[in-house]
């Protein structure tokens, strides 16, 4: 089974990448996506959550993580994001081992997946090539911005906090431009080309 690892900074397009490959018949794992279910389906990760920051980190009798008391705690406490990513990427990386599993079970040699911090992740060496989404930061600023209904300031404080684009694009197998100066299907389709 062949793995295409995305990534790119906040805004650069990583989602459209991950859709183009959709329509071209490449399955792809949207990490984030998974992440923010698994917090509410996976019953060992909800329970290390409430070991670690109290119960009230779940909205009352239910499964349902409260978004905005977790949030003042990491903004509260410097170790409070790395304990949160230290219990949430090993249970993505297992439940995407078994996504992919799955796929190759069902014919499929070829899947994606999608994260915003994947060199940072354990699920970095489980990737055959990575591909970078780039595109000016002015350009990651205003579609961020308006996706996410916060203020550029808002934005570039998250950018500051993300591996740099420069750093990303030496470490990339494949570097694709998101800023209207390449067509994207046909660079997506040429590097499909490799695993067909």
């Amino acid at each position: 089974m062949q793995t295409i690892g995305i990534t790119g900074g906040i805004g650069s397009g990583k989602s459209v990448i991950s859709h183009l490959l959709r329509l071209m018949n490449t399955l792809v794992y949207d990490s984030d996506f998974e992440a923010k279910r698994l917090y509410e389906t996976d019953t060992e990760l909800a329970g290390k959550m409430k070991m670690r920051f109290g119960e009230d980190i779940y909205y009352n009798g239910k499964n349902k993580l409260n978004r905005t008391r977790l949030a003042e705690i990491i903004f509260k406490d410097p170790h409070a994001l790395a304990d949160t990513n230290a219990l949430v990427h090993p249970a993505v990386t297992r439940h995407f081992e078994e996504w992919r599993h799955e796929q190759a079970l069902q014919g499929y040699s070829l899947v994606a997946v999608e994260s915003a911090i994947l060199f940072e992740s354990p699920l970095y060496p489980l990737v055959d090539t990575v591909w970078v989404v780039t595109a000016p930061e002015e350009q990651r600023l205003k579609r961020a911005a308006k996706r996410d209904g916060v203020s550029s300031g808002a934005v570039a404080e998250r950018i500051g906090r993300q591996m740099p684009q420069e750093e990303m694009i030496r470490r990339a197998d494949a570097v694709i431009s998101n800023d209207g100066s390449e067509l994207l299907i046909p660079r997506i389709a040429g590097l499909l080309r490799q695993f067909r």
